[in-house]
């Protein structure tokens, strides 16, 4: 009886709330504009003011608010839009999953890469989406530190990155191999490439470089870097894996790199030398949240990408698939 009165509690809540305003308020969340929700919805600007305004007496909150020429989005506007965003996501999924297909979904996936799957993963990405789903989208941008965080925000749809402690809860993970640690990435006759033991002394010595994003600024780096006392210099930051290796080649610039990458020292003159102390233990992951978990176009999304991840890494890494 109890559980039957909840549900009807729940129903009465339900009936007080215009549902048809959701995706005028997740629109409003995402550009925290009523003339840029408006065109993207294709709605007059009035119909949006109005779906505004109507949204603002259900919160009691003004939701956006003026500071000089643009709108900003108000707290609890933006404590709305994580549970908004999981909600417009489910509702879809609910709909349309069975009618959805690759060749006619005019989805929006955001997804985040490591520096290795920029690199690799991408070119035959985008070859795939144009031949079986030309209608996606895609939106890719480099992984960060703070990449997790950005899932559980809906931000993105799914990332594959390298990542310390895997365990978030509203998160869904895949890792493709073993846990490991870092190494120190050098040309092969840099002053350190014939030491038997890296100190933290060698390690304040020299200059650095670094791919932008990635795991070259995550936050396991940083801890690890403090846990010696170190403040490296970062001399160069670069875009992606290839120009990192090639600034190193010849110079005195070292890096730290996750020692699963090893394979890019190939055909280059670089050699990869054991770290002091415990570095801490990284993963290898595709991530992507709960809520997605059952969206069938999400699931033939991930499992293309897991296919591309498996063939371009086969050279280099032994990876477990997506089961």
């Amino acid at each position: 009886m109890a559980s039957l009165e909840i549900q009807q509690n729940h129903i009465a809540q339900l009936s007080r709330v215009n549902l048809n305003l959701l995706p005028h308020l997740d629109m409003l969340l995402v550009t925290a504009s009523v003339s840029k929700a408006a065109r993207l919805m294709c709605v007059a600007q009035s119909t949006m003011s109005k779906a505004l305004s109507q949204l603002r007496d259900f919160f009691n909150d003004p939701l956006l608010v003026r500071r000089g020429n643009h709108s900003i989005l108000t707290d609890k506007a933006i404590a709305l839009q994580r549970p908004v965003r999981q909600l417009m996501e489910s509702v879809v999924t609910l709909l349309d999953n069975h009618n959805e297909t690759p060749a006619t979904s005019t989805r929006t996936f955001n997804i985040a890469l490591g520096p290795m799957a920029m690199d690799l993963v991408m070119p035959r990405l985008v070859s795939a989406l144009h031949a079986q789903a030309p209608n996606i989208k895609l939106h890719c941008q480099m992984a960060c530190g703070e990449v997790q965080d950005s899932l559980v925000k809906g931000e993105f749809s799914l990332t594959v990155c390298t990542m310390q402690e895997a365990s978030e809860p509203m998160l869904n993970y895949h890792s493709y191999s073993n846990s490991f640690g870092f190494g120190l990435l050098m040309d092969v006759d840099h002053p350190l490439a014939q030491k038997e033991q890296i100190t933290p002394d060698d390690l304040s010595a020299y200059s650095y470089v670094q791919v932008m994003g990635g795991f070259s600024n995550c936050q396991a780096v940083k801890n690890f870097l403090d846990e010696l006392n170190l403040k490296p210099e970062i001399r160069y930051s670069f875009p992606n894996l290839g120009a990192m290796t090639s600034a190193l080649e010849g110079s005195q610039l070292l890096t730290l790199i996750p020692s699963n990458l090893k394979y890019q020292t190939k055909g280059t003159s670089l050699t990869m030398k054991t770290l002091p102390n415990q570095a801490p233990d990284l993963n290898f992951c595709m991530a992507w949240p709960d809520h997605w978990e059952y969206n069938r176009i999400h699931r033939w999304f991930r499992e293309l990408i897991d296919r591309i991840v498996c063939e371009v890494a086969k050279p280099y890494l032994d990876l477990t698939p997506l089961p």
